[in-house]
């Protein structure tokens, strides 16, 4: 087993903190969109030719990292305009309950 040196801890604590500022950016993203949608906006995918395009129905466009975190939360639901099942929803829209 080796010895941390100053230059090993420094280097791991910036891996770290990137990583860390990383997750916080993506944790605001998703949360900004879910509040757009608790107002009333819906996430709308639009595939196209060779890739996939998320928008809100305000008109911001998406990534598609943000559209996957925001997908993971249970209030964000599939409309049901897919035509085999909801999981292959085109619209979802942010529901109150539970």
């Amino acid at each position: 087993m080796s010895v941390p040196t100053p230059d090993s801890v420094r280097k791991t604590n910036r891996r770290l903190d990137r990583r860390n500022a990383t997750k916080q950016r993506c944790e605001q993203t998703a949360s900004k969109i879910l509040e757009a949608m608790r107002n009333g906006a819906s996430l709308h995918r639009c595939n196209r030719t060779h890739r996939t395009i998320w928008l809100l129905s305000t008109g911001p466009f998406v990534t598609h990292e943000a559209a996957t975190d925001v997908l993971r939360d249970p209030h964000v639901v599939g409309v049901g305009d897919a035509l085999f099942g909801p999981e292959l929803s085109q619209t979802f829209r942010y529901i109150e309950g539970e």
